[in-house]
């Protein structure tokens, strides 16, 4: 009987422990986006050497980060199941740029890429100007 009691006690604490670390991937998404305005100017290709990171955002959001500090995202096509709970993908080997349209690789089979939209990033003298200007 202890044993029983004992064994689910210890799966109710990693659940409840499991429960508080999920971050919801929309939540995440929102969370980076909040940091940069959408300029509505978009690119085709990425050159794959400029690039210095990529966070996939959710299902359909990844953010291209490149060696120059700039922010671009790309907003897939259509829905790319489980990217954002999966955060793998993989491109072909040999490639000098990605671009709109290409299919990239995930845990779960292939999804197309959509346009690069130029982020820009939102400074604190900016959130200050607005917040000030609005009263």
């Amino acid at each position: 009987m202890k044993r029983v009691i004992f064994s689910t006690l210890c799966c109710v604490s990693l659940t409840a422990s499991a429960a508080m670390a999920y971050d919801p991937v929309g939540d995440r998404a929102a969370k980076i986006l909040a940091n940069y305005n959408q300029t509505g100017e978009f690119v085709r290709c990425v050159s794959y050497r400029n690039l210095k990171g990529i966070k996939i955002l959710d299902d359909d959001k990844i953010l291209f980060v490149t060696k120059d500090n700039k922010r671009l995202l790309n907003t897939m096509s259509t829905s790319c199941n489980r990217l954002g709970v999966d955060r793998q993908l993989s491109f072909q080997n040999g490639i000098s740029k990605i671009c709109a349209r290409d299919v990239v690789n995930t845990a779960r089979g292939g999804c197309n890429l959509g346009k690069f939209e130029k982020l820009e990033e939102i400074s604190f003298e900016k959130i200050l100007n607005n917040f000030l200007v609005k009263k």
